[in-house]
């Protein structure tokens, strides 16, 4: 929590009223641990008479969930960010077992037909490690410190215990392995993959912040599964990724979405031999980098798929469907094919400040 109000005030003032920022203060996020309530999956929870709710896994990190409302006789499902693929640790999402009247849904990766499995994308990652390390280079992974951090973590190991890549040093950063303790703590109380593993079996190298400049890393072929996974200014895998691109045999792995604004977008879209900008105000203000290092996009989205979401939206056959969470091509995308089906069905895109009767 500390975390992000350092980030929002940091990095995103131009994006948030100010006013709003001030709020987070470090006094006001640790009150909010004592007012939250926690409630397991599938308990029920009343709210009045004619309302209730309860949580389903959403499959998407760790303790993610849905909603599944009952408001008088009608059901509401909300998915929330959800994932129906089972990942290296946390399984697929639980859906209801009934029709529901209105579903409300994401569709963050609707924009494509063809969103590749993770087994496709596991092959191309394990190709790009071994190429990088066999040339005595290091591999850069810059991941989120909350649900990608562990994955990929996770995912490395058993390309190593499979013997697919070298066993070589991997670094993980601070924030990560704090959230490491969490998935540990909770690996018998939540759904997982392989009951009782751990992450703190895997080893791993602490990642400090002063190995940016001359790490260990740079002399020894090494993976690094570091903190931010947008590269925002003055985090570790922006510090890193400024000296990996001016290496040849050196490579960085994006393996997650990038805001258009970022730095972690700018080297995402960049070829070999292209100048690079990193900092957000432009060229007036920071050299830009020629790309010598090998840059690969994967796609390992927490996220369900346009072919999972259309399965589920048949399956719960709601007569209204909201939505939300996509970008104007993802919501074309899930919205057309609603629409192409016999079955009449209401299909609502909202409109920002706009109310909707459902």
């Amino acid at each position: 929590l500390v975390n992000t109000s350092h980030l929002l005030k940091k990095d995103f003032e131009e994006s948030f009223d100010k006013d709003l920022i001030e709020n987070y203060t470090e006094e006001v996020l640790n009150m909010i641990p004592m007012i939250v309530k926690r409630y397991d999956y599938n308990e029920e929870i009343s709210l009045s008479e004619n309302i209730s709710f309860k949580f389903l896994n959403a499959g998407h990190i760790i303790g993610s969930a849905s909603v599944l409302i009952g408001a008088g006789n009608k059901k509401i499902f909300y998915t929330g960010d959800i994932n129906l693929r089972d990942q290296s640790l946390i399984p697929k999402a639980e859906l209801p077992r009934h029709k529901v009247d209105i579903l409300i849904t994401e569709s963050t990766n609707c924009s494509v037909d063809n969103y590749p499995d993770y087994e496709s994308e596991t092959i191309r990652l394990t190709s790009f490690i071994n190429k990088i390390i066999n040339n005595n280079g290091s591999v850069l992974i810059p991941v989120f410190a909350l649900g990608k951090s562990q994955e990929m973590l996770k995912r490395i190991y058993e390309l190593m215990e499979q013997n697919k890549i070298p066993h070589v040093p991997v670094y993980t950063s601070f924030m990560s392995e704090k959230i490491d303790q969490v998935y540990d703590k909770y690996n018998y109380q939540v759904d997982r993959i392989e009951k009782g593993f751990k992450l703190n079996q895997i080893e791993v190298m602490p990642f400090e912040r002063d190995s940016a400049r001359n790490g260990s890393f740079y002399s020894e072929p090494s993976i690094l599964i570091i903190t931010s996974g947008m590269l925002m200014e003055r985090t570790g895998s922006y510090k890193v990724a400024k000296r990996f691109l001016q290496l040849s045999d050196f490579g960085i792995a994006m393996c997650g979405y990038c805001d258009p604004e970022t730095p972690g977008y700018r080297i995402k879209t960049a070829k070999k031999n292209d100048h690079v900008y990193l900092s957000r105000y432009g060229e007036g203000i920071e050299e830009g980098i020629i790309v010598k290092c090998e840059i690969e996009n994967f796609r390992f989205s927490a996220h369900a798929r346009k072919k999972e979401l259309t399965e589920m939206i048949d399956k719960l056959d709601a007569d209204t469907v909201v939505i939300v969470h996509g970008d104007e091509a993802a919501v074309n995308g899930l919205g057309s094919y609603i629409l192409s089906k016999e079955k009449e069905t209401r299909v609502i895109s909202p409109a920002k400040g706009k109310s909707y009767t459902l």
